[in-house]
């Protein structure tokens, strides 16, 4: 029994030897090709190879920089290399200002001195009357787009306020389209100076050049003439200022309760009056139909009439 276990315990540490050996060879031979790999990747094959990785990263580079350049190439023949400019809006301010004063005199230089203290002038005036009848007077005056408001309220305290009507006009595409035709006239009247100087030809093409050259500079000149008018407007608002005089004039007052009654009351009435008269003229009016329209009604009800008599009869 004792031999037995004997054998059985060799028989074990057989095999437990046998496995650790073949282990020992595994891992041997994995370490030897583990070896092998890093040998074929050495520092010195990495180094070889990094001028590879370099050479791609440089071909790259130099082809994104001269596609780069290309483009700015192309970019910068079709644009100018100038920051665009915000496109400002052009408006024409225009008011209709209406006051009326007890006392006429100095009110003139007044609206001189106003139009002066706001950087603006007179640009038209007319007065009627004679002291001893009722004096008016109309001002057309332009002051900076800059000034139009406060000189609105301060042209207020001249007079007793009537009314006032502003208004504006937006003339931005108009402006910017005729200061772009300005520069592409220009631009053709270049080319057509640079074909004037060059020009060895026949009489009649000089001529013609010369005509083409007339007629765009002419443009050129209606254009810049227009683009001047839409300065003026847009830098400068126009202000219309009436000044009536009336002696004694009171400014109407707020209604009272009372008034106000009074004036629904004698609202009332009227409406009632117009609404008579109303009536009233649409029956004259009727009448001349009605007699038109009676006659052969009439005749068509002694008709139906004869007829029924006779069926009686009958």
């Amino acid at each position: 029994m004792r031999a037995l276990l004997r054998s059985f315990i060799g028989i074990v540490f057989a095999l437990v030897g046998v496995s650790l050996v073949g282990c020992s060879e595994s891992y041997e031979m994995k370490r030897t090709r583990s070896a092998e790999s890093k040998g074929s990747y050495s520092p010195a094959s990495e180094a070889a190879g990094m001028p590879e990785s370099n050479d791609v990263d440089a071909f790259t580079a130099d082809t994104s920089s001269e596609s780069v350049e290309a483009e700015l190439g192309q970019a910068g023949d079709g644009a100018p290399d100038t920051p665009e400019q915000k496109i400002q809006r052009q408006i024409i301010y225009t008011a209709f200002l209406r006051l009326i004063v007890e006392e006429f005199d100095g009110v003139p230089a007044e609206v001189e001195k106003l139009a002066a203290r706001h950087n603006g002038f007179v640009a038209k005036s007319s007065v009627e009357g004679s002291s001893g009848s009722p004096r008016s007077g109309s001002w057309t005056i332009r002051v900076p787009v800059q000034q139009y408001g406060t000189f609105l309220e301060a042209a207020q305290t001249l007079g007793e306020f009537q009314s006032l009507t502003t208004g504006s006009e937006e003339v931005t595409a108009e402006f910017y389209d005729v200061l772009a035709r300005i520069e592409n006239k220009q631009r053709q009247e270049k080319r057509l100076i640079e074909l004037l100087e060059k020009a060895t030809g026949k009489l009649e093409e000089v001529l013609r050049v010369e005509e083409q050259l007339a007629r765009v500079r002419e443009e050129i000149e209606r254009m810049q003439g227009r683009m001047r008018v839409l300065k003026d407007q847009t830098s400068f608002s126009t202000i219309t200022l009436t000044i009536q005089e009336i002696k004694g004039y009171q400014p109407p007052a707020a209604p009272t309760f009372g008034n106000r009654i009074a004036r629904a009351w004698f609202g009332t009435l009227t409406a009632l009056q117009k609404a008579g008269e109303n009536l009233v003229i649409a029956i004259v009016t009727i009448i001349p139909w009605l007699l038109i329209l009676l006659i052969p009604l009439l005749m068509f009800i002694g008709l139906l009439r004869f007829l029924f008599r006779k069926r009686r009869t009958e």
